[in-house]
């Protein structure tokens, strides 16, 4: 076959990958951005594993839509790269909407997750040339697909344990600070979120969230407005966080509760997402890890009184865990929930 017929058949698998995509969306042969963000989040609604559990089909269907939107919104010549398996899947499956996909799925796993191998180089290459001022914009699906892997969703209910451990039952009227997606928001039945990236927003927005982008440095909200507030793994991405805890004070009413949820810096948890950091991780590589002490200095020098911790994560990453949580601060642990309430004197 010459370079000629060889690009020929290229573009033609691409077209037939196109169109199987945009089957799976049920949008037209025109659709725009725009369209297929409506038609993908529509879908992605109803055919939700959180809306489903437990049901292994829909949970297959909701993957392919995230592959088949994936691809229509950031697909490229140079990611089409089909091995000799694949281009058996293709025959095989030339008449079943799910056959490249469940194929594709495990790619994309591979390069998006821990254990990616080196056919994920030349993505996170791509991944580095894109705006570093805010790497969430770009990678919000992939950043949000990751809580759909079951390894990860066992560290997701640990952290929301501790969470809800600190909350209490009372909830009204709180706030998430760098709320990304939505998934901590929705889990602690939190209405109101804000965050600076847009593609994240859409995501929260579309789990009931009532969002504004904005950052914290800025929270768009008068004076004691909320009860509570909480941010969860996002002070290590703040570029002024003595500011955000000074703005978390304000717009908190007398005795309000601050909630900061974190990976502490000096732990094997750290430790393994710096190492991300230094292979040029699009998240991490951003990342500043701070200790115990250090974010109860920072929430000090803001006018809040630490009340309580909680803590998770005890094992190194990888190792299996015995215990879920403890109602107590373990500085050693991986993830760290602080409560600090509103010192009404300062």
């Amino acid at each position: 076959m010459n370079t000629e017929d060889d690009f020929q058949v290229k573009i033609a698998k691409r077209m037939e990958m196109e169109k199987l995509a945009r089957k799976l969306l049920g949008v037209s042969a025109t659709a725009e951005v725009a369209e297929l963000r409506k038609a993908f989040w529509l879908l992605a609604m109803k055919y939700h594993p959180d809306k489903n559990p437990k049901d292994e089909e829909t949970l297959h269907r909701f993957t392919n839509l995230v592959n088949a939107y994936d691809f229509l919104l950031r697909g490229s010549d140079s990611r089409i790269r089909l091995s000799a398996e694949e281009e058996n899947l293709i025959g095989k499956y030339k008449d079943n909407e799910w056959g490249f996909f469940c194929n594709w799925r495990e790619n994309f796993m591979d390069d998006y997750f821990p254990g990616a191998s080196v056919k994920g180089e030349a993505r996170r290459e791509e991944e580095t040339n894109c705006k570093a001022d805010n790497p969430f914009e770009h990678f919000a699906e992939r950043y949000d697909y990751w809580f759909e892997v079951p390894k990860n969703r066992l560290l997701f209910e640990a952290e929301v344990a501790v969470l809800k451990h600190l909350m209490g039952k009372d909830r009204e009227a709180w706030l998430e600070v760098g709320v990304g997606t939505g998934r901590f928001a929705e889990a602690l039945g939190i209405q109101t979120g804000i965050d600076p990236s847009k593609s994240m927003l859409h995501l929260a927005q579309a789990r009931g969230i009532q969002t504004h982008c904005a950052s914290g440095e800025a929270l768009p909200y008068a004076e004691m407005s909320f009860s509570g507030i909480l941010m969860v793994v996002t002070l290590c991405f703040l570029s002024a966080p003595k500011q955000v805890f000074a703005e978390c004070n304000r717009v908190l009413k007398p005795k309000g509760a601050l909630i900061v949820g974190f990976v502490p810096a000096g732990t094997s948890w750290q430790e393994f997402y710096s190492r991300k950091a230094d292979s040029g991780h699009p998240f991490y590589r951003h990342a500043k890890f701070y200790t115990c002490d250090q974010v109860m200095q920072l929430a000090d020098a803001a006018g809040f009184v630490a009340e309580n911790a909680a803590s998770t994560l005890f094992n190194a990453p990888g190792e299996s865990t015995t215990q879920l949580w403890k109602p107590e601060l373990v500085a050693s642990a991986g993830f760290v929930g602080m409560k600090f309430v509103k010192n009404s004197t300062v």
